[in-house]
């Protein structure tokens, strides 16, 4: 059920009843050929600058010696392939693990993110892709986690529940239900809440961990129009995907990364996508995907013959067909060997359920010679 109208609340700042309503979001996804690129001033302050950063696990080296800076209120990407080391990046800026060597700061301070309180005492919340909440609390309880608004060790839940309703009307979630047990909710609901309760808790770093990877259509269009009014409001996103074209539409600068080490950091506009995948998978399209040779187009004429063999007597393969060699087994039965040249027409039983004892079928026959 739509909650009653109610007072706005920023997406940035402290909460507070009391605040002008912000300008309403434009829920739009620009196209990439529309999209304004305005440059990122020079003297742009630093939100977050990593130096020399390695993790290690075991044997494995997650993340060698990587080293970028990301400016105040801009919405920066992160791209490299599965295993490049993007998700570990944003496990460090969470406080979920350590780095092994190296060091951050954020906003010009020097920070040890031991752990995720220390992170949020930066500014810095996450929406994971392995969503963090609890399936047997309601909606509501999870937005409130960890940290619920008490008076004297008891949950305020009419103020909490005031707060959150505002909040998500805000960014255009008027209809989630805050009774809703979570479990009980679609995954791309669920992922907008993990979203949304990044954003309830007011940061000025936001990371962003592949959130389209459950999303499609409009709620990418939500979150377009989420990203545009953070950075209206000054706070800076770090961005993870695999989609060109929303990073693309959201990003201003790009960081690449490929087997954990840094490979670039440049502004989109300076780049083609082609460069792009070129520096993620470390050689050029073309080499990745080398065009495809010609299929012969003489009808009738085999492009493979077998003759003489010990299992099949004769067969051929004309050009643009799918054939299966195979033979049946039965009880007390000898083998019979087939060639199949109709996966077209392939019927919903199995071979080897065939009803026949004896251990063929119509089917199984054709394109025997």
């Amino acid at each position: 059920m739509p909650r009653p109208a109610s007072r706005p609340l920023p997406i940035a700042g402290r909460v507070d009843a009391r605040a002008v309503p912000p300008e309403p979001f434009a829920v739009t996804l620009t196209a990439p050929d529309q999209r304004s690129d305005a440059p990122t001033p020079a003297l742009s302050p630093i939100a977050v600058a990593a130096r020399s950063i390695r993790k290690v696990f075991g044997a494995t080296i997650a993340v060698n010696d990587v080293s970028f800076d990301i400016h105040v209120g801009e919405t920066h990407a992160l791209l490299g392939e599965n295993g490049a080391g993007k998700s570990t990046l944003v496990k460090l800026l969470s406080g979920l693990i350590l780095p092994t060597i190296g060091s951050f700061r954020v906003f010009g301070e020097a920070a040890l993110l031991h752990k995720p309180r220390a992170a949020h005492a930066h500014g810095i919340q996450t929406a994971f892709q392995e969503l963090t909440m609890v399936r047997d609390l309601t909606v509501l309880d999870n937005m409130l986690l960890p940290y619920p608004p008490t008076r004297f060790g008891q949950i305020r839940r009419t103020q909490a529940r005031r707060m959150v309703g505002e909040h998500l009307d805000a960014i255009g979630l008027p209809d989630i239900d805050l009774d809703a047990d979570l479990r009980d909710l679609d995954l791309n609901e669920r992922q907008k809440i993990e979203i949304a309760r990044a954003l309830f808790r007011r940061p000025k770093i936001l990371l962003l961990d592949e959130p389209t990877s459950t999303l499609s259509g409009r709620d990418i269009d939500w979150l377009g129009g989420l990203i545009a009014g953070l950075k209206r409001d000054g706070v800076t996103v770090v961005f993870i995907s695999h989609r060109m074209r929303e990073v693309r539409a959201f990003c201003d600068r790009v960081t690449v990364l490929r087997n954990g080490k840094h490979i670039a950091t440049e502004r989109l506009a300076d780049v083609a996508d082609e460069d792009l995948i070129g520096m993620i998978a470390g050689k050029e399209l073309g080499q990745s995907f080398p065009p495809k040779l010609p299929i012969p187009s003489i009808a009738g004429e085999p492009v493979l013959a077998a003759k003489g063999l010990a299992t099949i007597s004769s067969a051929d393969v004309p050009a643009g067909a799918v054939s299966i060699a195979s033979k049946l087994r039965t009880s007390m039965k000898t083998p019979r060997p087939c060639v199949w040249n109709s996966c077209k027409a392939r019927p919903s039983r199995s071979p080897g359920l065939s009803s026949s004892r004896s251990g063929s079928s119509k089917w199984m026959r054709q394109g025997t010679s």
